[in-house]
């Protein structure tokens, strides 16, 4: 009984984590900035590491920034 709560708790946390790791992939590729292939590197970084690289890139390029401030989304794309 008490098995079945935890492996679906599991599944929750690790299709969460997939679809976090997706978001993330993607806004890489459409808004990170071609200077030196960062983009490049930045796309193998995450492919590469999953979740680690994603929450690298999430805390480094301030994704999260426009979804705290209330939908202001110009900051982050005239960066």
């Amino acid at each position: 009984m008490g098995f079945s709560y935890i492996f679906i708790l599991f599944a929750f946390i690790g299709l969460l984590s997939f679809v976090f790791w997706i978001w993330i992939l993607i806004d890489c590729a459409k808004n990170e900035t071609d200077i030196g292939n960062t983009r490049l590197i930045w796309v193998i970084i995450i492919f590469l590491t999953y979740i680690v690289g994603a929450f690298f890139y999430t805390i480094s390029s301030g994704v999260l920034r426009g979804f705290w401030s209330w939908g202001n989304e110009s900051d982050r794309k005239n960066r």
